[in-house]
C-alpha cells in the first residue's frame, strides 16, 4: 500500500512539473509573438455584420391583391379588410405581429388566416401575433377581417399600429438564426357615400 501511495504521489509530482514547463514554453511563445506584432492593433470582440435593409411595412386593403386603400361605403354595410406584410424579396419572413386600429362605428365580425398560418395568439385590437409558413416577399397575405359599419359611421381611418402589450408591429425572418424587424405602419380610407 505505501508503495502504491509512493507511485501516486511521484506520478503527481511529474504531471505537475511537466504542466509548469508546457505553460511557461507557451507564454514564452506567446510573449514573443506579441512583441514581434506589438505595433498591429488587435480586434478583441470581431464585428458582427449589420441586419439586413428590408424595408418591411404592415398594411391594410380594401382587396385581396393589396392594391386598394381608399373605399366608400354607406352606413350599415359590410365590408373586408385585408392585411398584409411587405418586405424585401430576397427576404422570407415567418411570423408578424400588429394592432389593428379600427375607426369609430367600425366592427370586426369574424377573421380568417392565411392558407400557411401555422399559429395565432391575440386579439386585432389590442395585439396579434401570427406564425406561418417561410414566405419571400415583397407582399404576403396575412389576415381577412370580415367588417361592419353601424349605422352611425361617419367615415375614418382602418390603421396598423404597435401591439398595446409589446409595444412592437414587425417581421420575423425564418433564417437559422431568426430576426425581428420592425415595419411600418399602415392606413386604409373608409369614406362615407
Amino acid at each position: 500500500m505505501k508503495r502504491l501511495v509512493s507511485v501516486m504521489l511521484c506520478l503527481l509530482v511529474v504531471f505537475a512539473c511537466s504542466n509548469k514547463e508546457s505553460e511557461t514554453a507557451a507564454t514564452s511563445t506567446t510573449e514573443s509573438a506579441t512583441e514581434s506584432h506589438s505595433d498591429a492593433p488587435r480586434q478583441m470582440i470581431p464585428d458582427t455584420p449589420d441586419k439586413p435593409e428590408v424595408h418591411a411595412a404592415i398594411r391594410p386593403f380594401f382587396d385581396d391583391k393589396g392594391l386598394v386603400t381608399e373605399k366608400t361605403i354607406s352606413p350599415g354595410d359590410k365590408f373586408e379588410v385585408f392585411i398584409f406584410a411587405e418586405y424585401k424579396e430576397n427576404i422570407s419572413m415567418t411570423a408578424a405581429e400588429y394592432k389593428l386600429v379600427m375607426p369609430s362605428g367600425v366592427s370586426i365580425l369574424m377573421a380568417a388566416e392565411t392558407d400557411s398560418s401555422t399559429l395565432r395568439s391575440g386579439k386585432p385590437e389590442e395585439d396579434f401575433m401570427i406564425a406561418f409558413k417561410c414566405a419571400p416577399g415583397p407582399k404576403v397575405f396575412l389576415v381577412k377581417y370580415s367588417c361592419q359599419a353601424s349605422q352611425s359611421f361617419a367615415g375614418g381611418d382602418i390603421q396598423t399600429a404597435e401591439g398595446d402589450l409589446s409595444k412592437f408591429i414587425g417581421l420575423v425572418t425564418c433564417s437559422h438564426t431568426p430576426e425581428q424587424y420592425t415595419a411600418d405602419t399602415g392606413k386604409a380610407v373608409l369614406k362615407i357615400n
